[in-house]
């Protein structure tokens, strides 16, 4: 059982560990599985409370995803509208390891994700037929 509730439904599991968003917080968490452990980063400039959620769909602020190279955290700029792609090193302790400041408006898709390090944005996820950009 978490001990620290979660906001939203964009989280992952990556070697080992549960990655989420801790509720009303801008804390990424890192449950370890086996050792039942938690250890916490905070993301700069996320939205945490209010309507500046991220996509379209209303249910998060930070949308997390695995790849090849690792872990990567997805999340809005409140103030600008523009998306953060931040990527996190998770050996023993987490920290930041990249950040880019995109000017690209997340309001505006219903998803994205990172695959072989390259962000795609989907237009829709309730659509039958949608663009990924």
């Amino acid at each position: 059982m978490l001990s620290i509730s979660l906001q939203g439904n964009a989280h992952v599991i990556h070697n080992g560990a549960f990655y989420y968003n801790q509720r009303d917080s801008p804390n990424i968490v890192r449950y370890d599985l086996e050792h039942k452990n938690t250890h916490f980063l905070t993301a700069p400039q996320v939205a945490t409370g209010g309507d500046n959620y991220l996509y379209t769909t209303n249910y998060n602020y930070m949308d997390f995803s695995v790849d090849e190279n690792g872990l990567w955290v997805i999340y809005g700029i409140p103030s600008s509208n523009h998306t953060v792609v931040m990527k996190v090193n998770t050996t023993r302790k987490m920290e930041i390891q990249y950040m880019w400041n995109i000017s690209v408006n997340h309001h505006l898709f219903g998803e994205m994700f990172v695959a072989c390090g390259v962000l795609y944005a989907v237009d829709s996820i309730t659509e039958r037929n949608s663009k990924i950009r």
